[in-house]
């Protein structure tokens, strides 16, 4: 699957490839590995303070 990038420097992942990866709009992280770029999304901490413990919200399992 192709796509383009434009002059701002600005990709458009294909609907379809958002869908398949579960990709939403948001923070990634980007690295170069030779020819290639690798793309991983940043999700949010998880992880919350309730009653000065750490618990994970039912919602984040």
């Amino acid at each position: 699957m192709r796509s383009r990038i434009d002059r701002a420097g600005r990709l458009v992942i294909p609907k379809a490839l958002r869908d398949q990866l579960g990709l939403r709009p948001g923070e990634v992280e980007l690295t170069a590995d030779d020819a290639a770029l690798r793309m991983v999304p940043v999700h949010e901490d998880t992880l919350a303070e309730a009653d000065g413990r750490l618990v994970i919200p039912a919602s984040g399992i």
